[in-house]
């Protein structure tokens, strides 16, 4: 087992490959299932849900992939704009039940952070050092084109696996 990870850990794309498929399989076969036992309002059982998955997607990413993440974001006028936009898109979709709106942003804080620390921090930045593309616009699509195949493999697989349907 230690060969096995230590030849993961030399590959810089099996080794984010990996850490994607290990995340993946905490969310369906652990992380879902201890929720499931769990008897809570749904935005309690997100807020658990995301923790869970950032201390793993934290973890897994120290133990193999040593991805340096940046906790600071840059936040310029483009993006305050786009925030306000987005709020204000909110607020209008929930206006009617004052209880969703509080819920809606709730969510939106939660499933932001654990994904964009996912997905942007590790695999993304990942992908972009260890691809050797020296053009700007194939260094940039290049990672984008990687996870959809992988992703609608896998989830296939893993209807398949449970028993389950596709959409």
């Amino acid at each position: 087992m230690r060969l096995l990870v230590s030849k993961i850990k030399q590959h810089s794309i099996a080794s984010i490959i990996t850490f994607w498929l290990l995340m993946f399989v905490f969310d369906e076969f652990i992380s879902s299932p201890l929720i499931g036992l769990i008897k809570a309002p749904d935005i309690v059982l997100d807020v658990i849900f995301k923790t869970l998955e950032l201390t793993a997607g934290i973890l897994f990413n120290h133990w193999l992939t040593r991805q340096p993440i940046h906790w600071r974001a840059a936040i310029g006028k483009n993006s305050i704009i786009m925030l306000a936009i987005m709020a204000a898109i909110m607020v209008g979709a929930t206006v009617s039940k004052l209880n969703n709106l509080a819920d809606a942003t709730i969510v939106a804080v939660i499933a932001a952070g654990p994904e964009e620390f996912l997905f942007r921090g590790v695999i993304f930045a990942s992908l972009l050092a260890n691809l050797k593309i020296q053009a700007l616009p194939h260094r940039v699509w290049a990672p984008l084109s990687c996870p959809a195949p992988c992703s609608v493999c896998t989830t296939s697989a893993i209807s398949l696996i449970k028993g389950c349907t596709l959409p």
